[in-house]
C-alpha cells in the first residue's frame, strides 16, 4: 500500500499536466481574483499583469510579474501566452495598437 502511495505521488510530480500560460490585463483587486480562481483551477498560469503604473514595472503580484502594455507582445511571443484575459474594458485602449494585432491568431483574448 505504501508503495503505491508513493508511486501515485511520483507521477504526479513527474507527469503533471503542462499549465497554460497567460496573461491578465490590469492589476486591481478583481484582478487578483481571477488570479486566484485561475490559479487554483490547476489548468493555468498567470505569467503577467499588465498595468500601466510605472512604480509596479517588473515588481510581483503572487508569483506573476507586472509589466507595461508595450512588453505585451513579446511576452506573448516569448513565454507562449495561450490567453490573454481582461475585466475592465477601458483597460484595452491603453495597449498599443500593435500588441494585440500580430498575437490575434495563437492568442486567445477573453473577458470575464
Amino acid at each position: 500500500m505504501l508503495m503505491l502511495r508513493r508511486a501515485k505521488s511520483l507521477l504526479k510530480r513527474y507527469f503533471k499536466p503542462a499549465l497554460k500560460p497567460v496573461v491578465i490585463i490590469g492589476a486591481g483587486a478583481k484582478e487578483y481574483a481571477l488570479y486566484n480562481t485561475l490559479m487554483e483551477s490547476g489548468e493555468f498560469e498567470v505569467k503577467f499583469f499588465i498595468t500601466d503604473d510605472p512604480w509596479a514595472y517588473k515588481s510581483y503580484l503572487g508569483v506573476a510579474q507586472l509589466r507595461s502594455a508595450v512588453d505585451l507582445a513579446k511576452l506573448c511571443e516569448k513565454h507562449s501566452i495561450q490567453a490573454i484575459y481582461y475585466l475592465d474594458e477601458s483597460l484595452l485602449p491603453s495597449l498599443p495598437s500593435t500588441s494585440l494585432s500580430p498575437m490575434l491568431p495563437p492568442v486567445e483574448t477573453r473577458r470575464r
